[in-house]
């Protein structure tokens, strides 16, 4: 009896055992599951893809809602350093949310007059002819939400810009499901700067050289325009992407009328010289204005008649700008 005793013992605490460690590897497959699909829910914040044609990295950012839908506020606490004086509706504004119906083929509701928004594939692209009149103020594009499935990029335009191509959602994967735009302030008939020029370097080899910036949308060409900024510098580079040099603009009176000099400076090692200079100063209208014909660098206003100084130096008078 006392055998029989021990045995029924020894199989209880068997049975003790193996219930033990089916329960602790249920508890363990339950803790895993729930580490891997917190793990698919975690969101890598910081800069991602697809590049736009303007060359703008978009970034995934955090934000209150979980289904990945972001605000130009939170663009803003996000992208700028100094929101102390920053508000929505006087600092920049925080334009309206709109979806795509897909099936459709197109958006749901209007965006502002005067941008016009087109959709291709997967990727958006944007432009106005100048800056946009919301309200009694004109503005021009600080940045743009492409939210997808469940997260947005966020193209951020420091500065502000009329335009750009190739902005999609994550992953390239999801046709976007709304698109949000954020507007900055500008002048009504703002300024824009594009420069291209043959080069020649100290071996006398000649290459192609052209600001960076963003691309414009009825030029096929490799030129790059930006929003004119005085004082600002802004890359020129070769078409292998080597950066050469820089052009700025500075406001000044000569002869007692209002110019605008523009001066390139070589920033690297080699001397260059400018042979074939073409500058554009004018609105964007100007630079963009036709789908059917573009404005061929060689037909921009300033050329090497207008060059006063090497390497090479342009004085325009204000009165010579295409507005």
């Amino acid at each position: 009896m006392r055998k029989l005793h021990v045995l029924l013992t020894g199989f209880i605490l068997l049975l003790a055992i193996v219930s033990c460690e089916k329960n602790d590897k249920h508890d363990f497959d339950i803790d895993a599951q729930k580490g891997v699909k917190a793990m698919k829910t975690v969101v890598d914040f910081g800069p991602n893809i697809p590049v736009s044609e303007g060359e703008i990295s978009p970034e995934v950012i955090p934000g209150e809602n979980n289904g990945g839908n972001r605000t130009c506020e939170e663009v803003w606490s996000w992208f700028v350093d100094d929101q102390v004086n920053w508000e929505c509706g006087v600092d920049f504004l925080c334009g309206e949310k709109v979806d795509y119906d897909e099936d459709g083929g197109g958006f749901v509701s209007d965006f502002p007059e005067g941008l016009e928004v087109s959709v291709e594939g997967i990727y958006i692209s944007f432009v106005m002819d100048n800056c946009v009149e919301i309200d009694g103020k004109f503005y021009k594009v600080g940045a743009v939400i492409v939210k997808g499935s469940s997260a947005a990029n966020v193209y951020y335009y420091e500065g502000g810009t009329m335009s750009d191509q190739g902005l999609a959602a994550p992953g390239e994967k999801h046709m976007v499901s709304n698109l949000t735009f954020c507007f900055v302030p500008c002048e009504a008939d703002e300024l824009v700067i594009a420069f291209k020029s043959k080069v020649k370097n100290g071996d006398g080899d000649s290459f192609a050289a052209y600001t960076t910036g963003l691309s414009i949308p009825n030029d096929p060409g490799s030129v790059r325009y930006n929003v004119l900024g005085f004082d600002t510098p802004y890359d020129i580079r070769l078409q292998s992407g080597e950066i050469i040099a820089s052009i700025t603009a500075t406001e000044l009176e000569h002869n007692g009328a209002p110019h605008i000099s523009v001066v390139v400076t070589v920033t690297d090692d080699n001397t260059w010289e400018f042979t074939e200079p073409h500058l554009y100063v004018g609105t964007f209208y100007g630079l963009n204005h036709d789908p059917d014909f573009y404005l061929s660098y060689k037909d921009y206003p300033f050329d090497i008649d207008d060059v006063i100084a090497a390497p090479c130096e342009f004085l325009i008078p204000v009165s010579d700008i295409t507005w």
